[in-house]
């Protein structure tokens, strides 16, 4: 099951300068199943080891409900050569089924763009504009449906997903339609939620870890 909202409202409140806040949520009930059997290896003492392991993991109706609230500033100089945005938005997430309940801290994450066009109408050149951004990113890991009171999760001990970003760009729009853009971003993982695994149980126990890293990058 799924629901969500969302509200914003926009006030202008001089040329090219505007302000936008709003809040949404998002509720999700997840129900999940896994069941297997094989085998597990490990070495230890310089001996290598098979045995026959299980894993089961199941949990019913699991449920998590993200809200956040943000706020926006976008503005733009008089001969509009300049524009940008400065924002910030607050998540918080809380988990919870029959057996356990999960709070978490809320995180804030701010944002910045500018767009800079130094070339408008120049000929067969209508205009041409460079970007950079940046800021901080958060989202719910898709683990955080499958968790279960054995994982041992206390209240503020899971969060979000989290990360930073930057992206640099640019356009060159010319008559006839025709436009080229390049842009590349960078993102880098300070906190990230995984699983991992203890071969030598069984049935195989598993651990959430919150303290992944991690990086990404390309262009388009």
């Amino acid at each position: 099951d799924i629901f969500q909202g969302r509200e914003e409202n926009q006030w202008e409140f001089a040329r090219g300068q505007s302000l936008a806040a709003g809040a949404d949520f998002f509720f999700q009930s997840i129900s999940f199943l896994e069941d297997a059997e094989g085998y597990s290896d490990y070495t230890e003492g310089g001996i290598d080891y098979y045995i026959p392991v299980a894993f089961k993991a199941e949990t019913d109706a699991n449920k998590h409900l993200s809200s956040g609230a943000f706020f926006l500033w976008e503005f733009a100089s008089a001969n509009d050569r300049l524009d940008g945005e400065a924002g910030i938005r607050v998540d918080h997430a809380y988990l919870w089924n029959d057996d356990v309940s999960i709070q978490t801290y809320p995180v804030a994450n701010p944002r910045l763009r500018l767009t800079w066009k130094p070339v408008a109408d120049a000929g067969s050149l209508r205009s041409l504009s460079f970007t950079a951004g940046g800021g901080l990113f958060s989202k719910l890991p898709y683990l955080s449906g499958i968790f279960e009171k054995e994982y041992g999760i206390d209240d503020y001990e899971f969060s979000p997903d989290r990360a930073v970003f930057g992206l640099v760009g640019t356009e060159a729009n010319f008559a006839g339609g025709w436009k080229f853009s390049l842009e590349t971003y960078a993102k880098y993982y300070f906190s990230r939620v995984y699983l991992t695994q203890v071969p030598e149980t069984n049935p195989i126990e598993v651990r959430i870890h919150k303290d992944g890293l991690g990086a990404v990058g390309g262009f388009d």
